[in-house]
């Protein structure tokens, strides 16, 4: 409890690196959203399926690009803390890629009109 406060601190204090990670997302869902445009309710051939695969898969490859390199900066300055607190198992960022996660998948979700 105590890391994942400390986590929870760090982050807070260091509201450019959260405020840049969650803009980006948002502006990403609405490309892919855009570009995927009600995609989900045209399935009627075999192809229209195989395109909105492939929409899910670079919308989730995406976003773990922009996520990982968005986070190197901050772990190359917290790297030591870091590998400690992740060897022990402590250290845990999922609060915050949860909220991520959440507000992408809904924005990509409605606009791609997935059933």
């Amino acid at each position: 409890m105590a890391c994942l406060w400390k986590q929870h601190l760090s982050d807070w204090r260091n509201p450019s690196y959260t405020a840049v990670r969650f803009i980006f997302t948002v502006i990403l869902a609405l490309v892919f959203g855009t570009l995927f445009w009600d995609l989900g309710s045209r399935v009627s051939r075999s192809q229209d399926l195989l395109n909105a695969m492939g929409s899910m898969y670079a919308a989730t490859l995406f976003l773990g690009v922009q996520n990982c390199s968005s986070v190197q900066p901050v772990v190359a300055v917290e790297r030591t803390v870091f590998y400690r607190e992740r060897a022990a198992g402590m250290y845990s960022a999922l609060p915050y890629v949860f909220v991520q996660a959440a507000f992408y998948g809904i924005i990509v979700y409605a606009m791609i009109g997935f059933e």
